[in-house]
């Protein structure tokens, strides 16, 4: 008789089960699991599937702490965790969880169970940890080799909806970035498998109609359109989805009804909204209703610090460096989030047309600071790492300017932090590793040394790697540099990356450049194309900035005459 209670709770688990769908690999790990936590699992996977990635968290986080150390649980939060569409996709730097907050600190705790009980797992979910948290955690893992391991992760668990996806996401949203030619049809055929797999998966649904959008094929988008909102039409991104449909198609109603309720749409389809109509240069309007909402309903520092950075690049975008700098100064009020420094503002002004007054005064300004933080001998680990970065951008802005003699004490110091950190077993920010690189890379082109080639070589390799490993303008500086070394192909592969490598930052200076670029060299689409998009940011820029806006618009009617 005393059995009885186990041997029910053993027969609803497996019940569950199998009413849940859940791969045959799973069922013996499942079937050890207590009653309570098994039914929060199965609650988050069936909420993945849906796309409701919040309330997947939420379950999956119950389930976690019934069991902590359910490893199968532990990765369910992962997986649920990072479905969620941010800005540094598949990027898990250390010392971000002040920038992304809950989405970041539900995926570290997950990889971290599953990690530390990966004896559950199957060969093949061992594949998905892999590939979930990349070869170098806690160190973030650049695109390149993200792409490598999810390509084995779809080799060694062949048989998984989610693995597949994760693959297509990657491909769709950073392939350009890392030069894969044919980013949309690899990303196209994972999001099939995956369907084909699990039919009730409704993520790989959306990326078909993203990528039926950024291909302007409306037969397809409106087919996919339907089948998405007879599926879903419910979850975070299910406004996201009915936008993306109708701007593309030309529902003036649909847009009308989605505009006049913004103050109901969530907070994820804001954030998409916002980034795809830079990043596909559509309904501009609706990316600043958007992020005056996501503005509107910031409840904290870090919410409102998220929101402000996002305005700052629509404004630059747009081409209003004023309002830009009008933000700069509200991100900077927020005390106690260290990141948020002044050394955006010259590294805007140096690669995205920020205001150049602003940038030069500010140069001046951290690079004393960082010298009297460094020189009092009392610095923390945070105010030292700062400082660093602070002679790195003033260094930056010097060279830019024609003083090329004062740096090598500034490349000499970044060596060296990035050693000692390197020796101390910590962990290496990975744009430690690359600021020497840089100047090096910039104060040889500049002086003309006779190893520039090979340093620029060596740089431009890093910006291959894919997000994150090089700073965020870095294919615009290996632009400028190829084109003063004569070799313009390669400064207009160089700056296609830059488009793709952590949109929409310096969108709009990219676009500009690839122009140009493309024109010297003979790619008039190219040019055409990438004009088009510019003036569609541009398309109410400040008064100070038109006379830019109308000769690339010049541009543009001349190339399409000639075509």
């Amino acid at each position: 008789v005393d059995s009885l209670p186990t041997l029910i709770d053993r027969l609803a688990a497996s019940l569950l089960i199998q009413l849940a769908s859940e791969g045959a690999q799973h069922v013996g790990a499942l079937s050890n699991i207590s009653l309570p936590a098994l039914r929060a699992y199965l609650d988050g996977h069936s909420a993945i599937r849906r796309g409701h990635y919040q309330a997947a968290t939420a379950h999956l986080t119950r389930a976690l702490e019934l069991d902590s150390t359910f490893a199968l649980g532990g990765l369910a939060l992962a997986s649920a965790a990072g479905f969620s569409f941010k800005l540094r996709l598949g990027d898990q730097a250390v010392g971000d969880e002040g920038w992304w907050s809950e989405a970041d600190s539900a995926w570290r705790r997950g990889v971290e169970i599953a990690g530390r009980h990966q004896q559950q797992l199957s060969a093949g979910d061992r594949a998905y940890l892999r590939a979930l948290r990349g070869t170098r955690y806690p160190s973030g893992t650049s695109v390149l080799d993200q792409l490598a391991n999810w390509e084995r992760a779809v080799q060694d668990a062949d048989d998984r909806a989610d693995v597949w996806y994760r693959f297509g996401v990657i491909l769709l949203y950073q392939g350009p970035g890392v030069e894969v030619s044919d980013s949309r049809a690899r990303a196209a055929t994972a999001f099939r498998r995956a369907l084909t797999l699990d039919p009730a998966f409704v993520a790989p649904l959306a990326g078909l109609l993203e990528i039926a959008a950024f291909s302007r094929d409306i037969p397809e988008l409106r087919r996919l359109g339907a089948l998405y909102q007879a599926r879903d039409s419910s979850s975070e991104i299910a406004d996201y989805m009915r936008w993306r449909v109708a701007t593309i198609v030309g529902d003036s109603a649909a847009l009308r009804a989605l505009r006049a309720r913004i103050h109901a749409v969530s907070t994820e389809s804001l954030g998409r909204i916002q980034w795809t109509s830079q990043v596909d240069g559509i309904a501009l309007d609706d990316a600043e209703r958007a992020l005056a909402e996501l503005l509107r309903r910031a409840g904290n520092r870090v919410e409102r610090a998220r929101a402000l950075g996002q305005a700052r690049m629509l404004a630059l975008n747009r081409g209003r460096p004023r309002e830009a700098l009008r933000i700069d100064d509200n991100m900077l009020d927020l005390e106690g989030l260290p990141y948020w420094n002044p050394a955006f503002r010259v590294t805007y002004a140096s690669y995205w047309g920020a205001d150049t007054s602003a940038g030069a005064v500010t140069a001046h300004g951290i690079e004393q600071r960082a010298k009297a933080t460094l020189a009092s001998g009392s610095a923390t680990p945070v105010q030292r790492d700062q400082s660093i970065t602070f002679l790195f951008i003033a260094a930056q802005w010097r060279l830019w300017h024609g003083d090329t003699a004062a740096i090598a004490g500034t490349v000499a110091l970044l060596t060296s932090a990035a050693r000692d950190e390197s020796a101390r077993g910590g962990v290496v920010r990975r744009a430690n590793l690359s600021r020497p690189d840089v100047l090096e890379a910039l104060q040889a082109a500049l002086t003309r040394r006779p190893d520039a080639a090979a340093l620029l070589d060596h740089l431009d390799s890093l910006t291959l790697l894919g997000c994150c490993e090089t700073p965020h303008y870095a294919n615009q500086l290996v632009a400028r540099l190829r084109e003063r070394e004569g070799n313009v192909a390669a400064a207009l592969r160089a700056i296609r990356r830059a488009r793709w490598y952590f949109p929409p930052e310096y969108l709009s200076s990219a676009l500009r450049e690839e122009g140009r670029l493309a024109e010297l060299t003979d790619d008039r689409e190219g040019a055409i194309r990438a004009y088009r998009h510019y003036l569609a940011l541009w398309s109410n820029p400040e008064p100070a900035m038109k006379v830019q806006a109308d000769f690339v618009r010049a541009e543009l009617a001349r190339l399409e005459r000639e075509r």
